[in-house]
């Protein structure tokens, strides 16, 4: 069995949400466990480990437009108005409930 070396992609993206707000983190990391269909990221090091274990699993070209995708992503949770964000995630809440009845 080989040993996946921490790509310095996982490692970034898990320093730079560690420096959002609480709320903001949280809400980062919903949207982030959504995208790429991993399991929730809640805690550091398993977070870079299923991180890790997805950019492995994608091709090089996939894992740049995604590091990238995720990157942006980060900074947007960080400058958005934070009643923005509530009301988005307010918004999201009601749809998966709504799903949840369907």
């Amino acid at each position: 069995m080989t040993m996946k070396k921490t790509l310095s992609l996982a490692k970034f993206i898990c320093n730079e949400t560690r420096k959002l707000s609480k709320e903001r983190r949280e809400f980062f990391l919903l949207w982030l466990t959504d995208h790429a269909d991993i399991e929730k990221l809640y805690e550091d090091p398993q977070m870079e480990k299923n991180l890790n274990n997805w950019f492995y699993s994608l091709s090089i070209n996939k894992a740049l437009k995604e590091y990238k995708l995720i990157i942006a992503e980060i900074r947007w949770c960080a400058e958005v108005p934070i009643k923005t964000l509530r009301r988005i995630a307010s918004a999201e809440r009601l749809d998966n409930r709504r799903s949840l009845d369907e």
